[in-house]
C-alpha cells in the first residue's frame, strides 16, 4: 500500500478522452489546396464546362498527390526517428501494418457473464483440505527421488527476480513492473523478509491471489462466451515470490532427473521445434527399417483450468515434497479468486476458483509439466512427445504385421483415456486424429485395409494430414502443405506492408522483414529440412519475393541475388543449413534434449580412423542410412553440415561467436556461388552492390512504379562538360533519387566528377550529407580514388564531416599510404575511434572489400594499434575481428610496432580494460615485461591474466 500511494503522489492517475485519430500531416498549405478543389468542384457542379471540369480534375490530382507526398514524408519520419523499437511498433500499429485486434468481448457480453464462464471451469473439484494436505504427505516417495524442501532466499535472489519482471500490465494493486524495477534497492529488504516469512510460514499472501481478467476474442465475431479467452494478470509481487519457487523447484526436478526426457514444455533449452524433431526422427528411424507407424494426437479440452489441487498435491509429494513445501502450495493454489477488467480500467465482482493452476502465473505451466508427468508411465507399446497438453503417441511396426500394430496402439489410447479419467481431465474427441506414417508404397498399400482405432467408443478417421505445433505432417513426411502454409503466410504479410511501401524507408522494409517475415520462414525449417525441387523452388522465389520488396525497385529480369547479397542475406538454402548447423550445436554442446542429444555421435579413435581411412579425421559419425529418409533426417544432415566447416572443430565446445562464424562461412560460400555463376553465363560481379541490369531491363519498368523515361539523360553532363545530373544530386543531398538511380544499375556509385575527380562519397561528406554517405557506403560506395589536381583522396570524417585528405601518388587502391603511411582503413579507423559511427561502416567495407587489417603505419602501428587507443575500442575490436573473421584475413593480434608496443600493451597504457581483457580472452600474449608494475597494478590488474597463451593470430 505504501508504493501504491507514493505513486499516486509522484504519478497520479488522469482521465483522457479518445478522439478520433488526427492527421497531423495536413499542414495549412494543404488545407488551402483543399478548399480550393472544393470551390472547383462546386462551380463544375453547377455548370460543368469542359474547362470546369477539367480545372476540377487538375486540382483533385494535385490535392492527391500532396496528401500521398506529406503523409509518406511523416510516416517515414515518424518511424525513422522513433528512439526505440517499442515506438517504432507502435507507430506500425498505427499505420495498420499489424494485424487490428478483435473486438473486446466486453461490448457483446455483461462482466458478470464472462466471469461466470471462466470460473464454471475451474469450480469442478471440491476445495482443498488440510486433511487432504496430510493424506498426500503420508504417500510413500520412491527410494531414489531425494526430499525437496523451500530454503530461503537473499537479498541477491531477489534483485535477479525484481529485475527479471517483463509484464506491462498491472494486477489488481495496479502497480507496475517498471515502478518495482525503479524501487527495488529501497524495497528488495522488506521483500526478501516478506519472502522467508512466506515459506516459513507456509503461507502465501491472499492479496496476491487475486486475478484480474481481460477478455479477448477468438474470431471477429464471437457469438457465445465460448469464443472468447481470459488473460490473467497477476500482482507483479506475486510473481517475484513465484519466481524463486519456481527456480528452486525446477533445480530439483533437472537435477534428479524426475521430468519426463519427452516433455518438450516449459523448460529450458526445449521447444516446439525440438518437440516435433523427436518425433519425426522416431518416424524416419522406423522407415529405414521398413516400418509403418501410427501416430494419434490427443486433445485435453481446458487443462491447465480443470486439475484438481488434491491429485495435484499428491503428485507433488510424489516427486519429493516434504510436508511444510506440501503446505506452501497448498496455500498458493486455495483462496483464488478472479475477477473481469473492464474497459475503463476498473473490474467486476471477485469469483472464487476451486481447481486448476493460476492463470498468468509463473509457477501454474511448471506444476502442470508435474501434474502430466506420470501419463508415460502407463503406456506398454508405444513413444511418446508431449508439449504441455499437446499429447502425441506412435507406434511402428512391419506392415506384415498392421493388425499387431493397431491392437497395440488401441491398448494404449485405453489408457490414455484411463489416465484422464483418473485425473479428471476430459478429452476432446472430436479433435483428436490418427494418421498413418511411412513409405509412400507402404501407405499407398495399408491405407484402405488399416483396422480402425476407438476413443470412447468413437472411431478415429485416419487422416492424409495432421498439423501438430503448427507443421503440417505428411503420411510419407512430404512436406507440400508446411510450404504452401508459408508461403500464404509470408504472401499475405508481403501484401500489407506492401499498402504502405512508399513510407518506408529501404532500412526499415529490410528490418520488417527480418524480424516479421523470416520467423515464418526459420519456424520448424530444421524439420522440414528434405525439400523437393518444386519446394525449395517455391521457399526460393519467397525469399526473393522480400528481397524485391525490400527494395522495390528491382527490374523483372533481373538477377536478385547481387540484391540479396548486398542485404547480407543468407539464400534460403543456406539460412536452412544455418538453422540446423545451429540447433545441433546447441544440442550437443548442452547434451539437452536427452532424446536429441542421444542421435549424435563420436568417433573413438580419430587417428586410426585417419589412417586406415586415408581421410581427415571429423569428429561426428553415423551409420549408413538406408533409405532417403533416414539419410535426410535432423542428425544425419547436422553431422554431414558440421562434419564440412572449417570453423568448428568440436561441437562439443563451440567458440562463443560460432554463430557469427558459421553465418560467414555460409555467406562466403553465397559470394563464390555467385562468382561461379557470373562467370559460367559471362556476367559482370560486382561485389557490393547489384549488378548493372541491361536497358532492356529499365525500358520494361513497370509505368506505375517510375517512369525510365526520367532516366535515360542520367548521365547527361553540363555544357562545361564537367557535372552529371548524379553528381548534381549527390551535391545536393537528394538521398532518394541516388537511391532510384543505383537502383536501376545504371550509375557505378563510384563514378568520378571529371573536373575534380571526386567520388559520389566525397561529394556527400564535402556538402555534409550525412544520410546519404551511409546510403552510399551501403551500395558499395567504397573506391576511394585520387584527385587529378592534387593526388589526394577524401576520407570521410564522421565528427562534424570534416575532410582529411593524405597523399596518394603511388596507389589509388584501397592500401593506398600518405606520407605517414597511413591507409584508409587506419584513418577511418582513428576517425571511428574518436567519435564517429559513419567511419565504422567505412572500415567495415574496407575489410569487406579486402583492405589489409594487419599493415603497419610509419610508427609501425597496425589498425588494431588504433583501436587500443581509441574512446570506443571495445566495440571497434570486436569489429574488426569480426570482419577480419568473416573475410577469411589472419588478424595478427601481437603485431608490434616501432616502440616494441602490442595491441594489448597499448590498451594497458590507455586504460582500456575491457579492451585488454577482450585480447586476452581471443589469444593474445600477456608478456608485460616493463608494463607490469606501472600498467597493471595501476589498473588492479588481475593476477590470472597474467600469463601467456602461446597464440598469435586470430581467424
Amino acid at each position: 500500500m505504501a508504493i501504491y500511494n507514493t505513486l499516486d503522489v509522484l504519478a497520479p492517475l488522469q482521465k483522457i478522452t479518445i478522439r478520433p485519430k488526427a492527421r497531423p500531416w495536413v499542414t495549412p498549405e494543404l488545407r488551402s489546396a483543399i478548399r480550393s478543389r472544393d470551390r472547383a468542384y462546386r462551380r463544375a457542379r453547377r455548370h460543368p464546362t469542359a474547362s470546369r471540369i477539367a480545372s476540377y480534375k487538375e486540382s483533385r490530382s494535385t490535392v492527391r498527390n500532396m496528401l500521398d507526398s506529406a503523409k509518406n514524408k511523416f510516416l517515414r519520419t515518424k518511424i525513422e526517428t522513433a528512439h526505440d523499437s517499442s515506438m517504432c511498433w507502435s507507430v506500425l500499429r498505427g499505420l495498420g501494418l499489424l494485424r487490428d485486434s478483435k473486438p473486446s468481448p466486453l461490448l457483446l457480453f455483461s462482466p458478470e457473464e464472462l466471469n461466470d464462464h471462466y470460473a464454471s471451469v475451474s469450480r469442478g473439484a471440491m476445495p482443498l483440505s488440510e486433511q487432504m494436505v496430510n493424506n498426500a504427505a503420508s504417500l510413500p516417495v520412491a527410494a531414489d527421488t531425494p526430499i525437496f524442501a523451500l530454503r530461503p532466499v537473499t537479498e541477491t535472489e531477489i534483485l535477479n527476480s525484481i529485475n527479471s519482471l517483463r509484464s506491462k500490465g498491472t494486477g489488481v494493486d495496479n502497480i507496475p513492473a517498471k515502478i518495482l524495477k525503479l524501487a527495488s534497492t529501497s524495497i528488495v529488504a522488506t521483500l526478501t523478509a516478506v519472502v522467508n516469512k512466506s515459506i516459513e510460514l507456509s503461507y502465501f499472501p491472499s492479496c496476491w491471489k487475486r486475478a484480474v481478467i481481460t477478455p479477448l476474442s477468438k474470431n471477429n465475431s464471437p457469438s457465445t462466451p465460448s469464443d472468447t479467452r481470459p488473460i490473467a494478470q497477476l500482482p507483479e509481487m506475486a510473481k517475484i515470490l513465484e519466481r524463486i519457487v519456481h527456480g528452486q523447484l525446477l533445480s530439483h526436478l533437472t537435477s534428479n532427473g524426475i521430468l519426463d526426457a519427452h516433455q518438450f514444455g516449459f523448460r529450458p533449452e526445449h521447444s516446439t521445434q525440438t518437440a516435433i524433431l523427436d518425433l519425426t526422427e522416431s518416424i524416419r528411424q522406423a522407415i529405414d527399417k521398413r516400418k509403418v507407424s501410427m501416430i494419434v494426437s490427443f486433445d485435453f479440452s481446458k487443462a491447465f483450468d480443470a486439475i484438481p489441487h488434491s491429485l495435484l498435491i499428491e503428485k507433488l509429494r510424489l516427486v519429493g515434497c516434504a510436508l511444510p513445501t506440501l503446505n506452501w502450495f497448498a496455500s498458493y493454489l486455495t483462496g483464488r479468486s478472479q475477477a473481469i477488467r473492464l474497459l475503463d480500467g476498473s473490474h467486476s465482482t471477485f469469483a472464487t476458483t476451486t481447481a486448476g493452476v493460476p492463470q498468468g502465473s509463473v509457477l501454474g505451466p511448471l506444476l502442470f509439466l508435474v501434474f502430466i508427468n506420470d501419463l508415460s508411465t502407463r503406456l506398454s507399446s508405444s513413444r511418446h512427445m508431449i508439449y504441455a497438453d499437446d499429447t502425441q503417441i506412435f507406434c511402428s511396426d512391419l506392415p506384415a504385421r498392421a493388425q499387431s500394430l493397431l491392437d497395440n496402439t488401441n491398448d494404449d489410447v485405453s489408457a490414455i483415456v484411463a489416465w484422464a479419467d483418473d485425473n479428471r481431465i476430459r478429452l476432446n474427441t472430436g479433435k483428436t486424429n490418427a494418421m498413418l506414417c511411412g513409405s509412400q508404397f507402404y501407405v499407398n498399400a495399408l491405407k484402405d485395409s488399416t483396422p480402425p482405432l476407438f476413443v470412447q467408443g468413437v472411431q478415429l478417421q485416419t487422416r492424409q494430414e495432421l498439423t501438430t505445433l503448427g507443421l503440417k505432417l505428411t503420411p510419407s513426411l512430404s512436406w507440400g502443405p508446411q510450404v504452401s502454409r508459408v508461403c500464404t503466410s509470408v504472401h499475405y504479410t508481403l501484401y500489407s506492408l506492401r499498402y504502405y511501401r512508399h513510407a518506408l524507408s529501404r532500412p526499415l522494409r529490410k528490418r520488417l522483414v527480418e524480424s516479421m517475415i523470416f520467423a515464418t520462414f526459420d519456424y520448424g525449417s530444421s524439420v522440414f529440412y528434405d525439400l523437393n525441387k518444386e519446394q525449395s523452388l517455391q521457399l526460393h522465389r519467397l525469399h526473393n519475393a522480400c528481397v524485391r520488396f525490400v527494395y522495390g525497385t528491382i527490374p523483372h529480369r533481373a538477377h536478385v541475388t547481387p540484391y540479396r547479397l548486398a542485404l547480407g542475406w543468407l539464400s534460403a538454402q543456406r539460412r536452412r543449413d544455418y538453422n540446423i548447423i545451429v540447433l545441433a550445436i546447441n544440442v550437443i554442446s548442452r547434451q539437452s534434449p536427452k532424446p536429441l542429444s542421444g542421435l549424435f555421435a563420436f568417433r573413438a579413435n580419430r587417428l586410426l580412423h585417419r589412417a586406415a581411412r586415408r581421410q581427415p579425421p571429423r569428429e561426428l559419425t553415423h551409420k549408413a542410412a538406408r533409405t532417403q529418409a533416414l539419410h535426410n533426417s535432423f542428425a544425419y544432415t547436422a553431422t554431414r553440415l558440421i562434419n564440412n566447416l572449417p570453423c568448428i572443430e568440436d561441437p562439443r565446445h563451440p567458440p562463443r561467436s560460432f554463430k557469427e562464424m558459421i553465418r560467414a562461412h555460409l555467406f562466403h560460400q553465397d559470394v563464390q556461388d555467385w562468382k561461379k555463376r557470373c562467370s559460367d553465363e559471362n556476367l559482370e560481379y560486382e561485389p557490393l552492390y547489384p549488378q548493372k541490369p541491361s536497358t532492356s531491363h529499365v525500358t520494361s519498368f513497370p509505368s506505375d512504379k517510375m517512369d525510365p523515361r526520367a532516366f535515360q539523360d542520367l548521365q547527361r553532363e553540363s555544357e562545361s562538360g564537367q557535372l552529371t545530373h548524379f553528381h548534381v544530386a549527390c551535391k545536393a543531398g537528394c538521398e532518394d533519387i541516388i537511391e532510384r538511380f543505383l537502383d536501376h544499375g545504371l550509375v557505378d556509385p563510384d563514378c568520378i566528377e571529371r573536373e575534380t575527380g571526386e567520388s559520389p562519397l566525397c561529394l556527400a561528406v564535402r556538402h555534409r550529407h550525412e544520410n546519404l554517405a551511409k546510403a552510399l557506403l551501403r551500395r558499395g560506395a567504397i573506391r576511394i580514388r585520387p584527385t587529378p589536381r592534387d593526388g589526394r583522396l577524401c576520407i570521410s570524417s564522421a565528427n562534424g564531416f570534416t575532410n582529411a585528405a593524405i597523399s596518394a601518388s603511388n596507389s589509388s587502391g584501397l592500401d593506398a599510404r600518405d606520407r605517414q603511411g597511413n591507409t584508409p582503413l587506419h584513418l577511418s579507423i582513428a576517425s571511428c575511434a574518436a567519435h564517429g559511427a559513419l567511419n565504422e561502416t567505412a572500415a567495415e567495407v574496407l575489410l569487406m572489400n579486402g583492405a589489409d587489417p594487419n599493415l603497419a603505419n610509419a610508427e609501425g602501428s597496425t589498425p588494431l594499434h588504433i583501436v587500443c587507443r581509441g574512446c570506443r575500442s571495445l566495440n571497434l575490436a570486436m569489429m574488426l575481428m569480426e570482419k577480419s573473421a568473416a573475410e577469411f584475413l589472419p588478424l595478427r593480434i601481437d603485431a608490434r610496432d616501432a616502440e616494441g608496443n602490442t595491441p594489448l600493451h597499448v590498451a594497458l597504457e590507455s586504460k582500456r580494460v575491457f579492451v585488454a581483457e577482450f585480447l586476452l580472452g581471443k589469444g593474445a600474449q600477456s608478456e608485460f615485461d616493463q608494463f607490469e608494475k606501472r600498467d597493471c597494478a595501476a589498473l588492479d590488474w588481475p593476477a590470472e591474466h597474467r600469463r601467456s597463451s602461446g597464440r598469435g593470430f586470430i581467424r
